[in-house]
């Protein structure tokens, strides 16, 4: 599987634990920044995790996996995120397929 990452500000995005895609700098966003790759057997299903920072301004990230999952193969579950003491509130969105 490929994995194109893009986000607003850094990110690192990790699947089975091991990270493979990585952009610490400030930035704006733009899609696909940050490329990784990662085997999988068929029908194994994959944990994905991403750590996105903010500095400040707009935040948001995208994930794109090539091959794309299909209905069968994508179940989505978020986690609690939590904010430090005097940084931004950390918000969810929502992840979309294209």
């Amino acid at each position: 599987m490929n994995f194109s990452a893009g986000s607003d500000d850094p990110e690192q995005t990790y699947v089975n634990g091991e990270k493979i895609c990585e952009g610490l700098i400030d930035r704006n966003w733009v899609r696909d920044t940050d490329i990784g790759s990662f085997d999988a057997e068929g029908g194994e299903w994959v944990a994905i995790f991403a750590e996105i920072g903010e500095r400040g301004g707009e935040c948001g990230y995208t994930l794109r996996v090539e091959p794309p999952p299909d209905d069968h193969t994508l179940n989505v579950v978020a986690a609690p995120a939590v904010s430090y003491a005097g940084k931004l509130t950390t918000t969810w969105g929502n992840i979309k397929e294209y």
